[in-house]
């Protein structure tokens, strides 16, 4: 395991996710419009494989869930829908290259704005 947090664990993160909320963010579900909400559960996703292993700081105090949600729900909900497409397509390397994309925003995102640390053994 990393010391680091870094975008293949969150790769990981969204290869784990439901096709069901990737189909709902790509406009794709029967619906066939795209669904923020689909947003907040995929952030909500994310927050919940990364806290197995990380706590997230904010100018040196620690960031509760609900701060990390909205965060990466905006920066979910604003890639671009083709990449969203794509990251819900049949076609197993568009899918991939999607993912990596995603991972890297969302890396990149909480990176910026938040400090990942590795919680202390008890």
């Amino acid at each position: 395991m990393t010391r680091q947090l870094d975008a293949p664990t969150i790769y990981l993160a969204l290869a784990l996710l439901r096709e069901t909320y990737r189909k709902a963010l790509a406009g794709k579900s029967t619906r066939r419009r795209r669904e923020r909400s689909s947003a907040d559960t995929i952030a909500k996703h994310v927050v919940d494989y990364l806290r197995r292993n990380w706590e997230f700081h904010r100018a040196g105090k620690p960031a509760d869930d609900a701060n990390l949600i909205e965060h990466l729900a905006e920066v979910v909900w604003n890639v671009p829908p083709s990449l969203a497409e794509d990251h819900c397509a049949i076609d197993g390397s568009k899918r991939d290259a999607a993912r990596w994309v995603f991972a890297e925003a969302i890396f990149n995102a909480l990176r910026d704005e938040f400090e990942p640390v590795r919680p202390r053994a008890l």
